[in-house]
């Protein structure tokens, strides 16, 4: 005697009557909407959570930039390299020599037009500063051997080594420079309250 087939509860939906089969199917469309909400929901609070720390790091960013310090002008030092590669001396020597020739001018130069040119040329000041304070130093006898004007800055200069010519490029390369930081006119108001100054320009 045969026995009778029991059907499986978890039947596939094919083998299952109709209406027991659209249960079947709104069972596993359920199950299957449920899954797909819960990972865009999942997917959304990622989305949600990079876009906060995006944000985040573009304020803190920000900040750190307002509080950052203003980048220094190496102009200077530019200028001492320009000197050192035309000139053919040292970076040391040019740079004495550049600090002599701006204390020259703080000294023989018209007062209003040298302040008003050191102002937009950055590390004038105190380069002329710097050399001015090592010329009043131990060295100040000899300086004043040397004699004021054109003559004692030739012989200062002379005293770095450098030749007529070498003389004549550092200041060439020097108020070329300045030129470029304040403008002709100026260095030009500058340079014209001394005599025999255009020599160097």
């Amino acid at each position: 005697m045969r026995r009778a087939r029991t059907r499986p509860d978890y039947a596939p939906a094919a083998l299952l009557p109709i209406p027991a089969a659209r249960r079947f199917d709104d069972k596993i469309g359920r199950l299957f909407r449920l899954r797909a909400e819960r990972l865009i929901f999942s997917s959304g609070r990622g989305l949600a959570r990079c876009m906060l720390g995006s944000a985040a790091h573009v304020l803190l960013n920000r900040a750190a930039a307002h509080r950052r310090p203003p980048p220094k002008d190496d102009g200077m030092e530019d200028l001492i390299a320009r000197i050192s590669a035309t000139a053919g001396i040292e970076p040391d020597t040019a740079r004495k020599a550049v600090g002599a020739i701006l204390a020259f001018l703080r000294k023989d130069g018209p007062q209003d037009q040298i302040d008003d040119l050191f102002s937009r040329f950055p590390g004038a000041a105190e380069a002329a500063a710097a050399a001015g304070a090592e010329q009043r130093g131990m060295l100040s006898g000899l300086m004043g051997m040397m004699g004021g004007g054109l003559m004692g800055l030739a012989a200062r200069l002379s005293g770095l080594g450098l030749s007529m010519a070498q003389m004549q490029e550092v200041g060439r390369l020097l108020f070329a420079y300045a030129e470029e930081k304040a403008g002709a006119e100026r260095v030009r108001a500058a340079a014209a309250g001394i005599p025999g100054l255009s020599q160097f320009l």
